[in-house]
This record gives structure tokens, sequence and C-alpha cells, in this order.
């Protein structure tokens, strides 16, 4: 029998819900050839194999077409909730959301729907990136955060511990804010370099001495 673990316990879940559940090791690196804009979209024969030998590693998302990530970290010398405000103060107000986190409000991935094929940025402002289906990923319940030994949980829209969301559960991102991160441009040229985007990713992170995520 397949011993329990994140991978195990969660992947068949999100994969019904919508997501792409891949394991991961900690925190990063994610396996190759799965990520990106050229990545493989995981399938139910994937998720099984990697559950039967992969059981206790972590879970990650990839973000569907439709869907967006917005990684607020807000501890220590981060700040990303005024990013947030700042924001919010041109573009209105997020609407609550889903959000994956190992640390409290007001840090974590807050998902939304998004239309699909437009060319979405990395970076929002100050500790404050951007998931989509073309860069990065999230780590979600129930991991385990590699340094700390927290267990990430799944926050609903109340702030309230909740079981993975359906990706059609998602709120959408207003209007404004779609328009202000990408201004209506498409994704084709994006993708088409997205094997150089993603080495240019990897040559930033290497230099912070930080994982993508």
């Amino acid at each position: 029998m397949t011993a329990a673990g994140p991978y195990a316990l969660a992947a068949r879940t999100l994969l019904d819900k919508g997501w792409a559940p891949l394991p991961i090791r900690g925190k990063w690196p994610p396996l190759t050839g799965w990520t990106g804009y050229q990545g493989v979209w995981p399938s139910a024969a994937d998720v099984e194999a990697w559950i039967e030998d992969k059981p206790g590693w972590n879970v990650t998302v990839r973000a569907p077409r439709n869907v967006l990530g917005i990684d607020v970290d807000e501890y220590g010398d981060k700040h990303g909730a005024a990013t947030i405000a700042d924001r919010e103060a041109t573009w209105g107000a997020l609407p609550p959301t889903f959000v994956s986190s190992s640390k409290p409000a007001p840090s974590g991935i807050r998902w939304y729907r998004v239309p699909e094929g437009l060319r979405w940025p990395g970076i929002l402002g100050a500790s404050v990136e951007i998931i989509h289906h073309g860069d990065r990923y999230g780590v979600v319940a129930p991991s385990i955060h590699p340094n700390t030994g927290d267990t990430y949980l799944w926050r609903d829209p109340d702030g309230q511990t909740c079981p993975s969301p359906s990706v059609e559960d998602l709120p959408e991102l207003p209007a404004p804010w779609v328009e202000g991160l990408t201004g209506g441009e498409a994704a084709t040229v994006l993708a088409k370099a997205s094997d150089a985007d993603r080495d240019a990713l990897l040559r930033r992170v290497l230099a912070d001495n930080r994982p993508p995520c």
C-alpha cells in the first residue's frame, strides 16, 4: 500500500478540481518539463504514477490558463500588503478569494479566474509576484514548509481554513486589474520565447539565492 503523504493526500482531489498537481521536494525546483508555457499538463495517469512513486513529497499546483495567483509576502522585511494597497488605490479593491499559504494573512497566494491568452507580468511590485499558466507555481496544502516546518493551508474568502477550492469557484479578477496588469497584450510573443524566459528566471533566482515561489 502506498504510504500517505502531502502529495498522495491531495493530488487526486486537486486534479478533479481543475488544478495541475505536481510533486515537489520542499519548494523548489519543480519537475522538469511540467511548468512554463511549454510544460506538459499532467494526466490522471501521471498523477497516479507520482502518488505511487512520490507520496511523501509536497504538492504544488500549476495554474490553468484561466487562473492567476497574486503571491503576497508580508513578514520580516517584506511588505507586500503595502504594494497591494497601492494598486487597489488605482485599480479598486480585490475581491476576497481563496488563499494558499504556510503563513498567516496577509501573506499567501490569492487565486482568481482571468481571461485566457493575455501576457501577464511576473512581478506586481515589492514583495508581490504573479503566478500564471506560463510562469511559476504554488505550493499548497497539506505540504510542509521545508525551512519552518509549518503546514500549508487553504483559506476561504472569509479567512477560515478550508478544503482546496475548485477552479470554477474562484472569483474573477476585476477588469481594471486585468487591464492594469496586461494592457490587453496577448501572450503569443511570450509563449514563443518561454524557454528563454525560464532561463532568465533561473538566473534571477540563482542570483537572489531564493526559490521562485
